[in-house]
């Protein structure tokens, strides 16, 4: 109903996504109330988070080990441009 005052086809969004719709709102509303509705959370934080390091030596490593893969990686593309060109 709230779609369709809206000025929304239902067949093109479909029920499904109506009746998630509703689930999603009456779950925000029972667990943080009224307020958290009227919040715009669209484009916040989203994906994979940043790996965390249990310490500095931890991620030193890590970046060694990176930097290492990239030379490489930069020796092999070296390679390959040589072979291409006549």
């Amino acid at each position: 109903m709230i779609f369709q005052e809206a000025g929304f086809d239902l067949t093109l969004i479909g029920k499904g996504r109506v009746k998630d719709c509703l689930k999603d709102w009456r779950r925000i509303y029972n667990h943080k109330g009224e307020i958290e509705l009227t919040k715009e959370n669209r484009g916040g934080q989203g994906g994979r988070s940043q790996t965390k390091y249990k310490d500095d030596k931890e991620k030193i490593a890590y970046l060694e080990t990176k930097i290492a893969y990239l030379e490489e990686e930069n020796h092999f593309l070296k390679k390959m441009k040589k072979l291409e060109k006549p």
